[in-house]
């Protein structure tokens, strides 16, 4: 159970690398990601936080996962999207017709840790967005994401951006 663990934290990292490549895109990053992040913060921070810390951090973590894209974080793409979809079938087949990842019938921290990774991916509305397709393919990872949602959080009314 434990290298269970272990490894699907390694495929949860993939999809960091993604959730972190979809801000740094410019389509998704001026038209969603800078003003609902720059729309919480206070008038001063809005005008230079959005821009020299988050898309640089994401930016430096995409370089030190894939270091050949130091210069364009674009170029990765290709390559980023591959791992997302092998990542993607592969909690597709470790989830099966279970419920949850671990126990049959109740979620677990892992649970919460994968659900805060698919669940983006699935609710903001992204314009430039493959792996929302990738997982949309896989019903049963879209099922996971509804079940925990309307579980979880049914009185949440939704995200204002």
């Amino acid at each position: 159970m434990r290298y269970d663990v272990r490894a699907t934290n390694l495929w949860v990292l993939n999809l960091i690398c993604c959730i972190s490549f979809s801000w740094v895109l410019e389509s998704n990053y001026a038209q969603i990601i800078r003003p609902c992040y720059g729309s919480r913060l206070p008038w001063l921070y809005k005008m230079w936080y959005p821009d020299r810390r988050l898309k640089k951090e994401a930016s430096e973590l995409i370089t030190t996962l894939y270091p050949d894209s130091s210069l364009h974080p674009e170029s990765a793409e290709p390559y980023i999207l591959l791992r997302a979809q092998e990542c993607i079938r592969l909690l597709s087949d470790k989830l099966g017709t279970n419920d949850f990842f671990l126990l049959p019938h109740s979620p677990c921290a892992l649970d919460a840790i994968i659900y805060s990774y698919l669940a983006p991916f699935l609710k903001i509305p992204l314009p430039h967005c493959p792996v929302k397709e990738y997982i949309r393919s896989t019903p049963n990872l879209e099922r996971y994401v509804a079940r925990i949602t309307q579980r979880y959080f049914s009185s949440f009314t939704g995200m204002q951006i």
